[in-house]
């Protein structure tokens, strides 16, 4: 074996170690049950409040007033998904 193919065959079976390590670090927690429902109901909650408060900058309009919006209809957007996809995997 070159001294090149050796280097290289390090660095991948490195970068699969870790791989593998951080896979294990952010999905192993998660069981696949009510505990992934909870974590990605707070992410969505996070990301639409972020996205309360870009808008709220960019725009310019009230906190509250922005921040309720988007919360409000991301919110009623991600219900309505919730309810058609249940519905679509009873029916398939």
């Amino acid at each position: 074996m070159l001294y090149g193919q050796h280097i290289k065959t390090i660095k991948e079976k490195i970068k699969g170690v870790f791989s593998d390590y951080f896979k294990e670090v952010i999905y192993g927690g998660i069981d696949g049950t009510v505990t992934t429902f909870i974590y990605s109901s707070i992410g969505t909650f996070l990301a639409l409040v972020a996205l309360g408060l870009m808008r709220w900058r960019m725009v310019g309009s009230k906190l509250m007033d922005s921040l309720f919006e988007v919360v409000a209809i991301g919110g009623t957007a991600v219900v309505l998904a919730y309810v058609v996809g249940t519905f679509f995997s009873s029916v398939v």
